[in-house]
């Protein structure tokens, strides 16, 4: 299975909850590991994906950065 940005697989952020202009929740989906969405720090903080058709997700690939979050 091909690794391609879901913006290149017609997915688009249909509803982003917290967001920085600078640093749109679009980046999420962009493909660019230099990109980011940054929220304005109030709750809730969401993003929803959505795709054309039906889609079968095989993998998620999550990136936090050191000093913003905690699991």
């Amino acid at each position: 299975m091909q690794d391609i940005p879901l913006s290149q697989a017609g997915a688009y952020v249909s509803v982003a909850i917290s967001n920085d202009e600078n640093h749109p929740a679009s980046n999420v989906i962009d493909g660019n590991k230099h990109t980011y969405w940054v929220t304005t720090g109030l709750m809730p903080q969401s993003v929803t994906i959505s795709f054309p058709q039906s889609t079968e997700i095989r993998d998620v690939k999550l990136t936090c950065f050191k000093g913003f979050f905690s699991f």
